[in-house]
């Protein structure tokens, strides 16, 4: 391995409220909070695979589209996915078709403050 290689320890997200928004995915994805810092929590895989978000509180509102997204995929039937997704609060921004796979986008619960 080479001296001073760096490797994502995970990926952290700013939002207003980061308690709520990591119970929130946690749930989602079925993971677990691993670290709760009041301003600062983090979640992670049950099967400690390296995945990890992190929540920062941050005062200041979201002013512009996120140039980060999250693409997930299914563990099981689509359909139940999204039901899933919708019950625990996602909003729906678009559903369509593309290169024979169905995609959908969804907003976060915190992320809807700001459409």
């Amino acid at each position: 391995m080479p001296t001073g290689r760096l490797s994502i320890k995970h990926v952290t997200i700013d939002c207003a409220e980061p308690q709520q928004l990591a119970r929130w995915w946690a749930g989602l994805l079925d993971w677990h909070v691993s670290h709760d810092g009041g301003d600062y929590v983090v979640i992670s895989s049950d099967a400690n695979d390296g995945g990890a978000l992190g929540f920062i509180r941050v005062d200041e509102p979201k002013t512009t589209k996120n140039r980060l997204h999250l693409d997930l995929a299914a563990e099981g039937p689509w359909p139940d996915a999204i039901s899933r997704a919708r019950e625990l609060g996602a909003v729906e921004l678009a559903h369509h078709r593309e290169h024979d796979q169905e995609r959908v986008v969804f907003a976060a619960p915190d992320a809807t403050h700001d459409l």
